[in-house]
């Protein structure tokens, strides 16, 4: 199985807390598919643990999925994937997140291991977030899920890479807090460097 990981932090709703968004990615190419009718299937089961800085574990995600194609050509296309998000509150500090990804079929597992430093947000001051790299930025609709961000439905780009038709754009997604004074003006600069593999 293919797995690609990646994470941003933000402010909490929860005093004292901060908000661990770990986004992942799952490549059909990596799973095993069967045949099922006119269509191929394929299961896997993902899981994530979170440890501390004492390598005592804090939290843990399991989640079981199925992926159903028409055409036996996406079951080995590089382009066809599905993005998700685990969303955990916890307190500021260094964490270490151990993914597994299990394919049902093929009863092959991929690890994956993500050391977090989750930033501690102050009220008073003004602050930057996470800078989230997004393959799409909309209006969220009526019904929530799992990319929503207030009045926007913010789709993480896991992998981080960009080109071919869609070249022309760059979408980052970061919250900017405006400290105890909010009506301070805030002047943000950036700088984008190019990292080729």
């Amino acid at each position: 199985p293919t797995l690609v990981v990646d994470w941003g932090g933000f402010r909490s709703d929860q005093p004292g807390k901060s908000r661990l968004e770990i986004y992942y990615q799952v490549y059909n190419f990596g799973l095993q598919f069967v045949p099922d009718g006119k269509e191929f299937v394929a299961s896997y089961d993902i899981s994530a643990e979170v440890f501390d800085k004492d390598d005592s574990q804090v939290e843990s995600y399991e989640r079981s999925r199925q992926v159903r194609v028409a055409g036996q050509a996406q079951t080995r296309s590089r382009y066809d994937y599905r993005t998700s998000q685990i969303t955990l509150e916890l307190e500021p500090g260094k964490y270490t997140v151990r993914f597994v990804l299990t394919d049902n079929g093929s009863k092959s597992s991929v690890r994956r291991e993500l050391k977090v430093s989750l930033s501690q947000f102050r009220s008073n001051v003004p602050e930057l977030s996470s800078v989230e790299f997004a393959q799409s930025i909309s209006n969220r609709t009526a019904s929530v899920g799992v990319f929503d961000k207030g009045s926007s439905l913010v789709v993480p780009s896991v992998s981080r890479s960009y080109g071919g038709d869609d070249d022309q754009r760059l979408l980052l997604y970061m919250e900017i807090y405006g400290g105890a004074d909010s009506s301070e003006r805030a002047v943000l600069e950036s700088v984008i460097r190019h990292r080729s593999r």
